[in-house]
């Protein structure tokens, strides 16, 4: 699982430090992808196996939105459900030393003991999961998981999710759920 740690309407930092917490008992952290920052100094530290503690500092302003990417792992235990990602403990700064008002959103990372798209349930996403969903649009007594229907996550089933998967099958640029 990729989770993005971004700051929106970046006003340009020269120093950032965070903690994120998150639950251990179903994640596993297993890389942390930096973007090119050019002179941006950047350290993590895992202090009890559920926090991850940051600090990057420059010594001139960073003005890009994308700060990192996580790469979490579902535990093969996690159980079905959603386990929240929170920031705690952050401070910024910009190159003239004043403090940077950030705004936090919380995260979360949604477990499924289903593939979204997989419509038959029989573990991949192809050309005849759109047929069926069709189908189950269309009114016929098929035999579909529900849940995993719902490829555009408005939690709606229509035709908007048969295109999505179409469009996710024939390599589009989209996500599903």
């Amino acid at each position: 699982v990729r989770v993005p740690i971004t700051l929106p309407n970046n006003p340009g930092i020269a120093g950032v430090e965070f903690t994120l917490q998150f639950d251990a008992s179903a994640l596993e952290i297993v890389d942390i992808e930096y973007d090119n920052w050019g002179g941006f100094d950047n350290k993590e530290q895992v202090r009890p196996e559920n926090e991850l503690s940051f600090s990057f500092h420059s010594a001139g302003n960073y003005t890009k939105e994308a700060l990192c990417t996580l790469v979490f792992k579902v535990k093969d235990d996690a159980k079905t459900g959603e386990y929240s990602l929170k920031i705690i403990d952050s401070f910024a700064c910009n190159e003239n030393l004043l403090d940077i008002e950030l705004s936090i959103t919380a995260g979360a990372v949604r477990v499924l003991d289903y593939i979204i798209g997989d419509s038959n349930g029989d573990g991949k996403i192809n050309t005849k999961d759109v047929v069926l969903i069709a189908q189950y649009i269309a009114g016929w007594d098929v035999t579909i998981n529900t849940a995993a229907i719902d490829c555009s996550g408005d939690g709606i089933v229509n035709t908007k999710d048969v295109v999505l998967l179409a469009q996710f099958i024939a390599g589009w640029d989209v996500k599903l759920g």
